[in-house]
């Protein structure tokens, strides 16, 4: 009896992706307006990319202690599908690279700013195309 049931659950399917669910907007910490001036990668060329974008603001539509002129520093990831399916959320809906001029949702947590989850930027016309 034992035999059986362990074999039927090496069987068993690997669980899919765990998706994080997605944040409503209204969950921001920061919402800011800014433009790209950097972005800090690593894990390039593996599965798991981390990214930390510096953004020069702009303005602030909400935020704590944040001022225009100062540098939002705010983190994203993204999973990559490879030769070894990973379990996890799949990302940040992509990123923006320097001289982008973008607003953002931020979740700010214990001094660690995170881009709301998976989609959090919104492209907007540069200083120059206003």
């Amino acid at each position: 009896m034992t035999a059986p049931l362990l074999l039927s659950a090496l069987l068993l399917p690997v669980a899919p992706t765990v998706e994080r669910p997605t944040m409503p907007r209204s969950d921001a910490s920061i919402v800011a307006v800014g433009t790209v001036r950097d972005v800090f990668t690593s894990g390039a060329g593996t599965q798991h990319v981390k990214r930390v974008t510096l953004l020069e603001v702009e303005e602030v539509e909400r935020g704590r202690e944040l001022v225009p002129g100062r540098f939002l520093y705010l983190s994203t990831f993204e999973n990559r599908m490879g030769p070894v399916p990973t379990v996890g959320a799949g990302g940040h809906a992509g990123y923006k690279p320097a001289g982008f001029r973008l607003r953002v949702w931020v979740v700010g947590e214990d001094g660690r700013n995170e881009g709301l989850y998976p989609e959090w930027y919104e492209v907007l016309p540069t200083a120059e195309g206003r």
